[in-house]
């Protein structure tokens, strides 16, 4: 996978410019790190296409993601990747298992109620999201995203909201995804010892 961005930010801290450039073997581990508004989730938004850079080449096997030079952009649908927001983004009016099957292009119903159980989150599997805890929430956003099986991963914060016990249960669930799909996952952790042992990149937005 070869990325080069080049994108202005426009924020409440102030004017800046997220530039990006490298190559990552697929089935990779990236870990991101860099100063808060120095555009980590704006470069996921990206990969997603979910923001068009001003100036970006995005490659991925034989698809071009992004060549803002030949006039290139894929739309999300068309890019198989997976985004788990730092803000979650459930979907109010579905309830847990909803949201989780919702995400699917081929619905498994077998896979989602598998994922419900490593999470702990089967008794609230016909609860609206609003009713559930930080924590909760998040773990619901992680197996949605979990559940589309993609060719990319974009986590956002994936495990600021459990606790330590829980937050190793999604880690080993992530590298378990990972290990299964063959999937290149980028990853944005406050904590920056998270992944790393498990990375085979670095990469550090400044």
């Amino acid at each position: 996978m070869e990325i080069q961005i080049r994108h202005q930010i426009f924020s409440s801290a102030g004017n800046s410019v997220l530039q990006v450039q490298g190559y990552f073997r697929k089935g990779s581990m990236v870990n991101i790190s860099g100063k808060s508004g120095a555009g980590k989730t704006t470069f996921l938004k990206i990969v997603a296409g979910l923001v068009k850079p001003d100036e970006a080449k995005i490659l991925f096997e034989d698809r071009v993601f992004v060549d803002t030079v030949n006039k290139v952009f894929l739309p999300p649908q068309k890019r198989n990747t997976a985004m788990m927001f730092q803000q979650y983004v459930l979907f109010p009016h579905m309830n847990v298992k909803q949201n989780i099957l919702y995400a699917q292009k081929e619905k498994n119903e077998e896979m989602v109620d598998e994922l419900l159980e490593n999470f702990g989150l089967e008794k609230f599997s016909g609860i609206l999201p609003q009713k559930l805890s930080g924590g909760q929430q998040q773990r619901v956003a992680l197996a949605r995203a979990l559940a589309q099986e993609a060719d990319i991963l974009l986590l956002d914060e994936p495990l600021s909201a459990v606790d330590e016990e829980m937050a190793e249960k999604m880690k080993n669930m992530i590298l378990s995804f990972q290990k299964k799909n063959n999937s290149t996952v980028f990853v944005v952790t406050h904590n920056e010892t998270d992944f790393k042992e498990y990375s085979d990149y670095q990469l550090i937005v400044e």
